[in-house]
C-alpha cells in the first residue's frame, strides 16, 4: 500500500511511503462454526479428565493394597510343602493316609495328590498312599519285615494300598489321576528306624 506524505514546506514536495501491511486476521467465525469449536473444547476437556482419573484409577499406590490381598487369597487356598521337612515327615505326607475312608477311586486321587502338594509345579507321575496308621507303617523298620538288602524292608503283612497314576491335564488345579487299590506287602527304604522312601515291590525281592 501506497500513501502521499506532504512536506513542513507548504506542501511543495510530497514523497511517496511504503507502509507494511498487517496479515490479514482470521476470518470472523460463523454461528456454526463457533458451536462446533465449543463442543470440540468440551469434549477435549472431558477426555483430558477421564485420563486423569483413569490413571488415578490405575496409580501402583492405589492398586499394590488390591493386588497383594488377591495374592495372598490365592496362596492360601493352595496347598504349600515345608522346604525343611524331613525324609520322614516328607514320606508321611506323601504315602500315608489313615483317616480317608473308602472308596479310594480317581476323585479321591485328584484330591488327595492335590491336597498333599504334589500337583505344585508338575503333576508327580505316580505315588501310592497307603491307609494305615504310621506306627504300623514305622514297625516295618523295627522287626514287622525282613531286610533283604541296604537300608530296605519287605513288611511281613499285607497293606491297603492305592496307586494315583496320571493321566492328563496341568498343574496345580487340572492333574488327572486314574486310581487302584490292592491288599499286598509293601517295600520301604528306612533311615534311623523310620521310613524314608516308597518303593516297589520288586525292590526287595
Amino acid at each position: 500500500m501506497r500513501r502521499r506524505v506532504g512536506s513542513n514546506q507548504g506542501g511543495k514536495h510530497w514523497k511517496d511511503q511504503r507502509l507494511e501491511e498487517a496479515p490479514p486476521g482470521p476470518a470472523p467465525h460463523t454461528q456454526k462454526e463457533r458451536v462446533r469449536e465449543s463442543s470440540r473444547n468440551r469434549q477435549s476437556l472431558w477426555e483430558q479428565g477421564t485420563w486423569s482419573k483413569s490413571k488415578e484409577a490405575m496409580s501402583p499406590r492405589d492398586a499394590c493394597p488390591a493386588l497383594l490381598l488377591l495374592l495372598l487369597t490365592l496362596l492360601s487356598a493352595w496347598p504349600t510343602v515345608d522346604s525343611r521337612e524331613t525324609p520322614n515327615q516328607k514320606f508321611q505326607r506323601q504315602h500315608v493316609d489313615p483317616f480317608t475312608r473308602p472308596p479310594y477311586n480317581d476323585v479321591y486321587c485328584n484330591q488327595r495328590m492335590k491336597a498333599q502338594g504334589m500337583t505344585l509345579g508338575i503333576c508327580k507321575t505316580k505315588n501310592t498312599f497307603i491307609h494305615a496308621p504310621s506306627s504300623s507303617i514305622n514297625s516295618i523298620c523295627t522287626g514287622a519285615g525282613t531286610n533283604p538288602h541296604g537300608n530296605y524292608y519287605y513288611s511281613n503283612s499285607n497293606f491297603l494300598i492305592t496307586d494315583c497314576t496320571f493321566v492328563s491335564g496341568s498343574p496345580p488345579n487340572g492333574c488327572v489321576y486314574r486310581a487302584r487299590s490292592y491288599n499286598q506287602r509293601i517295600c520301604i527304604a528306612c533311615t534311623g528306624n523310620l521310613p524314608v522312601h516308597y518303593s516297589p515291590v520288586r525292590d526287595c525281592l
